[in-house]
């Protein structure tokens, strides 16, 4: 028997300790194959049990050949939805399909605008509109957002407890996701919870 947990990264603790009473004693006959492009969020005892296996992304090129084979996009839409998807071709078919491009722009945008503003009324406003939208279209948005924050935090040198501060936000923002998915919960309360943990740690006083 052979089981598949994709977006391992993404249980939270729970799920995790569950999962690493199987690890240590894994059932006859069987192989648990945990999937994840963030391997350093997983528990670090979930970590030392399992075998390792590396897979790269299609190239630019290929990526761009098969897109636009299937849909045809101007050259700088290939470049934003290979940004967006970071690869995944399955996932990139899907968005574009779904005309999910201009709302990530737009959530991105929004989302760099309240960091700067840092004001109370702004976040209550976008929380509003956006838990009106697709609740997998806004999960994708913000922990792309979130990303983006952390590696240009990375490469400017920030503090690492800077770092690790953007890090549990990050980890905050998908366990919140992951409930919204799994149960009927308010989406406007869940956005304005994350959005006042990113301004508390970008200094901002609420």
């Amino acid at each position: 028997k052979v089981a598949m947990f994709d977006d391992a990264a993404d249980m939270n603790a729970a799920a995790a300790n569950a999962l690493l009473k199987c690890l240590e004693e894994p059932p006859a006959n069987s192989i648990l194959v945990l999937i994840t492009s963030r391997p350093g969020m997983l528990l670090p005892t979930i970590r030392s049990r399992c075998i390792k296996h590396g897979f790269q992304s299609l190239s630019k090129a290929d990526f761009s050949r098969i897109l636009q084979a299937k849909v045809g996009l101007a050259e700088e839409q290939l470049d934003a939805v290979m940004h967006y998807s970071e690869g995944n071709l399955g996932f990139a078919l899907q968005f574009i399909n779904d005309g999910q491009l201009v709302e990530c722009d737009r959530l991105s945008s929004e989302l760099d605008g309240l960091l700067r503003d840092g004001r109370l009324a702004p976040l209550c406003s976008f929380a509003e509109h956006w838990s009106q939208a697709n609740v997998h279209l806004v999960h994708f948005g913000v922990r792309k957002w979130l990303m983006e924050q952390i590696r240009g935090r990375v490469h400017a040198g920030d503090r690492p407890e800077q770092v690790r501060a953007w890090l549990s936000v990050a980890a905050f923002a998908n366990e919140m996701f992951a409930l919204a998915e799994a149960i009927n919960v308010n989406k406007r309360l869940l956005l304005e919870g994350i959005l006042i943990k990113i301004l508390r740690i970008s200094g901002a006083v609420l």
